[in-house]
């Protein structure tokens, strides 16, 4: 998925440092935002050759493993950066490579450009049924609707 560039990252705790009683750390030190660690690592970025949108492309990209609050468990933030901009991307995954997870991210977008179309163009989302089979029947219709309309 995507980060916004105000999410802030922490570092993995250290296990066992603390001579303190009680529960050990949940988070690590406090080590940004989105936006002030990509400023930061743009500079360690690696190239990397991902199958993107149907061709092989060279992508600038780094990646770190650093807990997240939000989702209170260590994630691989991916940043990725272009010539003027950059995204942040993330795995709950960390046996993923960076490669896998730039990839994943990208086919994501046709998924989510089919649910866009069943919603809005084919009008999915305007059912005026009330009860669950009513919706499924609806949404069934819509789809098939979909695939055997001509292309506009």
């Amino acid at each position: 998925s995507r980060l916004r560039s105000n999410t802030v990252l922490y570092s993995i705790p250290k296990i066992g440092s603390s001579k303190k009683p009680g529960r050990p750390k949940k988070y690590g030190s406090r080590l940004g935002s989105c936006a002030e660690m990509a400023a930061a690592f743009m500079a360690y970025a690696s190239t990397y050759h991902v199958f993107l949108y149907g061709k092989y492309r060279e992508v600038n990209a780094y990646s770190q493993i650093v807990m997240l609050k939000t989702l209170k468990c260590p994630v691989r933030v991916v940043w990725v950066f272009r010539k003027t901009q950059w995204i942040a991307i993330f795995s709950t995954d960390l046996k993923l490579s960076v490669e896998q997870i730039i990839e994943y991210y990208g086919a994501r977008w046709k998924i989510e450009s089919g649910f866009k179309e069943i919603k809005q163009d084919i009008g999915s989302s305007k059912s005026q049924t009330r009860n669950a089979q009513a919706v499924i029947n609806h949404i069934n219709f819509s789809t098939e609707v979909s695939q055997k309309m001509p292309p506009a």
